[in-house]
């Protein structure tokens, strides 16, 4: 699968989770979610757009996903449900995979038309909308990542706020977490 997502900075978070509730957005779950960034001892990720990252969930169980960036905003990913998170990172630790760095949030997750609408509270970054798409083939993705960009600024967030780094490049270190975000 092919992922469009773009991302927002932006404060009072709760004004946008609003706005998407009185447009008929439907709530689906909320989460506290810990991702952890590996790069892997034969081959750098940072220098190919790819990452490998863990997400914890409160229960212990988890996802292991692969990303590889198309391009800004858009990535093919593979992605497996994990009952045990812990060894999973634990074999990844045992094989000399490098911890790169750790994102801690709290998400709360929406159906918004044809969008998901994830509201991220970020430990120590702040919070942060995303509006993602999924497509099954690499054609019209510059069009759909149009589509959540167009509808990020019909809910009010200005144009400014939409970021052009991600939270994986803060979590793989290839960002400084605030100051940049803002820039």
């Amino acid at each position: 699968m092919i992922e469009i997502e773009l991302k927002a900075y932006y404060n009072p978070i709760k004004v946008i989770e609003s706005e998407v509730i009185k447009r008929g957005g439907v709530f689906r779950w909320e989460k506290h979610q810990t991702d952890i960034y590996f790069n892997t001892p034969h081959k750098d990720l940072r220098q190919t757009n790819e990452y490998l990252r863990t997400r914890e969930f409160s229960d212990g169980a988890g996802i292991l996903a692969f990303h590889r960036n198309i391009e800004r905003g858009i990535t093919e990913e593979t992605e497996i449900k994990v009952n045990d998170i812990k060894k999973t990172i634990k074999i990844f630790e045992e094989l000399d995979f490098i911890k790169l760095g750790v994102i801690d949030k709290l998400r709360r997750a929406y159906r918004y038309k044809k969008f998901d609408i994830f509201f991220d509270e970020v430990k120590d970054m702040g919070n942060f909308i995303e509006i993602e798409l999924m497509v099954e083939a690499k054609e019209r993705m510059k069009e759909k990542r149009e589509e959540c960009r167009e509808e990020l600024i019909s809910l009010g967030i200005p144009e400014e706020n939409i970021t052009k780094i991600w939270l994986s490049d803060i979590g793989v270190g290839r960002m400084k977490p605030l100051e940049e975000w803002l820039k």
